[in-house]
């Protein structure tokens, strides 16, 4: 099963394959289609909501469950004019759209919304099992590409021929 449809990857006329391998290769921001109105979204100010998306967006491409590190703070603040880093992030935390963490910051809720990097990964692990066997069944094949340089030896379903077999002369 594949789950509810909210969690699928665009449509793309003709080619539900390609649909199939965006939704698992990458990972969705999840943002509450409330975000641009809460209360504290709204008081922070238009720069702070583009930061928390942009916050959000790096997390679930990076799989750092919501955590900020300094270091990434100026990326987030791409095309933004005005103070910089330390004031944003402080006004991010002011705003209670950010939480100190350590040396580092924290999204408010990130985990509540997004899957953790934990279950991604264990999620990637189990479609990447499933594609190989998919793989047997459909090319009918004891070798499946995993990448540029190994192969993985598989087990046919029973009864089915190998068609790659080396045919005896």
């Amino acid at each position: 099963s594949r789950g509810p449809a909210s969690t699928h990857g665009p449509k793309q006329e003709g080619s539900r394959f390609a649909s199939l391998l965006v939704e698992r290769v990458m990972t969705w921001a999840r943002i509450d289609d409330n975000f641009p109105l809460h209360p504290k979204v709204m008081a922070a100010g238009p720069i702070c909501e583009l930061i928390q998306v942009r916050a959000i967006c790096y997390s679930c491409r990076f799989l750092t469950d919501g955590l900020i590190d300094p270091s990434v703070v100026p990326a987030l603040l791409t095309n933004i004019e005005g103070a910089g880093a330390i004031y944003w992030a402080s006004r991010m935390v002011d705003a209670g759209l950010w939480h100190r963490n350590g040396t580092g910051y924290r999204v408010h809720d990130f985990l509540a919304y997004n899957p953790s990097k934990k279950l991604i990964l264990r999620r990637r692990k189990d479609w990447s099992k499933a594609g190989k066997k998919s793989a047997i069944i459909r090319w009918g094949t004891t070798k499946v590409k995993t990448d540029d340089t190994a192969r993985l030896d598989m087990t046919l379903p029973k009864g089915q021929k190998d068609p790659n077999a080396p045919v005896p002369s």
